[in-house]
């Protein structure tokens, strides 16, 4: 049985994680020893160290000794294993494979139970859509490279899917700013992503495109030419778009790839229309699940051509929803919280009765949280998230993932952050911009400075904030979902800086204490330039009609 701890949730979480597993041995390499053993009083279970990589010096094997620890390097350990081979002794179905710590965004991490009946049945399923998509595993062919932490149910989850069909895996050297030049090294054939990662690839091609009118011309043509294609359900490589505009895209994940997963968060359907088109014959799909559920619970087909969409329930599971009537979201109108039952999903959190009860009800079925719509084909659409809302003063709820996806549709947005209160009426955010979108823009405008100075000119900040007006129109968002200011800040939300989980999912408890004078002064400033409290009747015309058809509501706001 193994307990997995993400690289970067902080000491207080992985003290906590080791106490909560009863953690006997722990494998790690060099630079995590000293602060296990400089903590080794708040660890009583822990019996031995395995060091990955260098050798154990005889100085820090005796230094461990007598703290009581064992400390061995991966090499002996190894030894060790091959001198004392017993019996194969197979797990049972229900025996625990992994217990798989939550990243955790808010409060302590949850241990999720993973049986190997869990690992093995979801495993099954995910290889099961791929060769109904077409693109089964190849034994002794395909590449899958390894870069999202292993303590990632989705990642972990593709490992045991190569290793079960006897391909090969390649890992990634550690450094993010190398992790293309890793790929091109070793040429996958398959791609495990995040919209993290897609978008960068998005916005890097969009800010070299428009760098001139013919680029951005021929960007279109081909854009267009192989949308008709893939409208078609035509996935090709060899068109005279493919050498001329679309080759650099293909090359920067090593040109072999034949299949790429976005999962953790939905794509844009721009970003997904991009890499259908940009990368020919590779069949680009969005997943969907949790570590509840082992990782998958439904896989979009590339027959479907419509973003956004996660696909039908793989064949180890069922999916349902209920109602959510705070949300108004009915089933009568194939809405509602997304349900998930198979023996893919846990039977537990590790010593945590209450969270159990909270997640899993007496008939099994795993209550994600998620909102989730189905479609006329039978496939299932993310379209909101019932946990992650707030309720505002007039008794509005908000889902501040939803508005959040929405600004990051200006090109001048990378990352951003919506913050509602229950004694104030409308939303605020703090935004991250695209550094380079940002510079080039500030550029053709004769405005000097970096992007910290930037970010501090009113007039910078006035324009983006426009702009997160525009798609917020163009989304049709009510008033009440309109942010009505924000903040630039020049740092991104990162796991270095404790604001984003190892997942890329931000820290919503982190955010508002870091930024909590930004957001009292983003307050003071749209009330002190008017924004009206709404009586009940404005509020129920403004439901009936649409955010774009009220101009006043920026107006009021600057």
């Amino acid at each position: 049985m193994v307990k997995t701890i993400y690289d970067t949730h902080g000491q207080d979480a992985c003290l906590f994680i080791i106490n909560h597993a009863d953690v006997e041995t722990i494998v790690c390499n060099h630079t995590k020893i000293p602060f296990i053993l400089k903590n080794i009083k708040r660890i009583p279970h822990l019996k031995c160290i395995i060091q990955i990589g260098e050798l154990v010096k005889e100085e820090e094997r005796k230094d461990a000794k007598v703290s009581g620890i064992e400390l061995l390097s991966f090499s002996i350990a190894e030894e060790i294993g091959r001198k004392n081979i017993k019996e194969v002794n197979p797990p049972k179905p229900n025996d625990i494979f992994t217990i798989c710590y939550t990243s955790g965004t808010t409060g302590t991490p949850k241990g999720a139970v993973q049986t190997h009946s869990n690992v093995i049945a979801d495993v099954s399923g995910v290889i099961r859509q791929y060769n109904t998509a077409g693109v089964g595993f190849q034994c002794g062919i395909d590449v899958h490279f390894s870069y999202l932490p292993l303590a990632h149910a989705y990642e972990r989850t593709g490992v045991v899917c190569m290793l079960q069909s006897g391909c090969r895996i390649g890992f990634y050297r550690g450094d993010p700013q190398l992790l293309f030049e890793d790929i091109q090294e070793l040429k996958p054939t398959f791609f495990a992503s995040v919209p993290r990662i897609m978008n960068k690839v998005y916005d890097k091609v969009m800010a070299q495109v428009s760098e001139s009118k013919f680029k951005s011309w021929m960007f279109q043509k081909g854009l267009h030419a192989k949308e008709a294609d893939m409208n078609k359900n035509v996935f090709r490589s060899n068109t005279i778009w493919d050498k001329v505009v679309f080759k650099k895209v293909q090359m920067l994940f090593g040109g072999r790839v034949r299949a790429i997963t976005s999962g953790a968060a939905p794509l844009s359907p721009k970003v997904m229309t991009f890499f259908r088109c940009a990368m020919g014959d590779c069949r680009i799909m969005e997943g969907y699940g949790q570590t509840e559920c082992t990782a998958c619970a439904s896989l979009q087909l590339p027959q479907d051509m419509q973003a956004g969409i996660v696909g039908p329930p793989l064949t180890c599971n069922y999916i349902k929803l209920v109602d959510v009537p705070e949300k108004n979201y009915s089933t009568k109108d194939l809405k509602g919280e997304v349900c998930i039952k198979g023996p893919n999903v846990i039977p537990r959190y590790h010593k945590n009765p209450e969270k159990t009860a909270e997640a899993l009800d007496e008939d099994g079925w795993l209550h994600t949280g998620d909102i989730g719509m189905w479609l006329e084909n039978g496939a299932l659409k993310i379209i909101d998230r019932k946990k992650d809302i707030f309720k505002l003063a007039q008794g509005e709820y908000v889902a501040p993932g939803k508005l959040e996806n929405i600004a990051q549709r200006s090109p001048f947005v990378a990352q951003a952050f919506v913050h509602g209160e229950s004694l104030k009426t409308f939303v605020v955010a703090i935004l991250v911009p695209d550094g380079e979108v940002l510079k080039k823009w500030a550029a053709q405008k004769n405005i000097q400075g970096d992007l910290k100075t930037l970010c501090e000119k009113e007039e910078v900040r006035q324009a983006v904030f426009e702009d997160v007006v525009r798609v917020c129109k163009e989304a049709e968002l009510f008033s009440f979902e309109q942010v009505k200011a924000v903040h630039l800040h020049p740092e991104a939300f990162s796991v270095e800086n404790d604001l984003m989980t190892a997942t890329f999912k931000i820290k919503r408890p982190q955010i508002i204490k870091a930024f909590h004078d930004v957001i009292e002064s983003l307050y003071h400033e749209v009330e002190t330039k008017g924004e009206r409290p709404r009586n009940e009747v404005n509020l129920n015309l403004e439901m009936k009609g649409k955010a774009g058809n009220e101009s006043n509501v920026y107006t009021d706001a600057r």
